[in-house]
């Protein structure tokens, strides 16, 4: 499995108007560009043919190491190519959902041939599917074929969200973040567990953990705060 990337230019979708691409003048006034070169973009950019290409960039679902990624970047490289770029390449690299990018775990490879969702009572009616709206699928959802009733629990935070509620072998719908580890705080701020204190000792919060919190460093000095909140609780207590 491989995660696509592209090198891009920041001003990608401007260049993508112009009809020709010219090498930067040193002496420019404006870093990286000649006063000819601007007239230039200012001339023959096009805001029309920059949304075209959201458009069509829009119609994929470029979730990363999927399918649809690879062909936007596809897209972006045959695009570059015909206005006059060179040396255009897409890398891969390693995405096997165990190996780090700095802090970042990589996802591994997640591709969908259909989905679809229906409403089967009190009346029979298609609701969305992955063909006409890929969006509408929740990333690295499994294959399966499930008929079952759908209980709503609002937010789902608080036991009274289930009171006089049977949700066991039924679909849950619950208004609140899309992760177990995202505790609800107040007024829509969410706190992330990436760290649990058990055993007198520091451990992940889940296969997500960034790298860094993983290291003895970090934990010791997360210690030194542990300590100090404990002072400071135990001082407050006291008094």
């Amino acid at each position: 499995m491989t995660k696509t990337t592209i090198r891009l230019w920041t001003l990608f979708f401007i260049l993508l108007g112009c009809s020709n691409f010219f090498l930067a003048d040193l002496n420019s006034p404006v870093p990286g560009l000649s006063l000819y070169q601007i007239k230039e973009i200012i001339n023959t950019a096009s805001g029309e043919r920059a949304l075209n290409h959201i458009r069509y960039l829009s119609q994929s679902h470029r979730w990363f190491v999927s399918d649809g990624y690879h062909e936007a970047a596809l897209y972006v490289q045959k695009k570059s190519e015909n206005i006059g770029l060179t040396g255009i390449k897409i890398e891969k690299f390693p995405a096997d959902g165990k190996i780090f990018y700095s802090t970042d775990k990589s996802t591994p490879k997640w591709t969908v041939r259909s989905a679809e969702l229906s409403l089967i009572s009190p009346e029979k009616k298609h609701l969305v599917s992955w063909a006409e709206n890929p969006i509408t699928l929740a990333s690295y959802s499994r294959t399966a074929d499930i008929t079952a009733e759908l209980v709503d629990v609002g937010k789902g935070t608080h036991p009274s969200d289930y009171e006089n509620k049977l949700v066991k072998g039924k679909l849950v719908l619950a208004s609140t973040k899309d992760h177990a580890h995202r505790i609800y705080l107040s007024q829509g701020i969410y706190a992330e567990a990436t760290l649990y204190y058990r055993h007198k000792r520091w451990q992940p919060g889940g296969e997500w953990t960034f790298a860094d919190y993983r290291r003895e460093d970090y934990h010791e000095f997360f210690s030194q705060c542990r300590r100090h909140l404990h002072g400071i609780i135990h001082k407050e207590g006291a008094e």
